[in-house]
């Protein structure tokens, strides 16, 4: 599930229009329309407000939007698993 996926379906359990979500974002309607479809990118200043609308937990808005990320910029390349893993391993010790 990407970032846009889990907003459009948090908003439909909901029962809240895009209309009213876009609104509370303080965004166009387009421009979230278009974050659900995939085809423009969710900034991460409105990941407070779509927790507290939606209902989903802010932790969760930003580990997909950050897997999101990563595959989109480096999934095709052939070593990104490699390096994932060294990351990981460094972030456990700094952490």
């Amino acid at each position: 599930m990407n970032i846009g996926e889990l907003i459009k379906e948090a908003r439909l359990k909901k029962g809240l229009k895009q209309i009213k979500v876009a609104n509370y974002l303080e965004v166009d309607l387009s421009t979230l329309s278009k974050i659900e479809r995939g085809t423009r990118t969710l900034q991460p200043k409105y990941f407070k407000k779509l927790s507290k609308i939606l209902g989903i937990p802010e932790s969760q808005i930003q580990s997909i939007f950050l897997t999101d990320s990563i595959v989109k910029q480096y999934g095709d390349n052939p070593y990104i698993l490699n390096a994932l893993k060294r990351a990981s391993a460094i972030i456990k010790q700094i952490q």
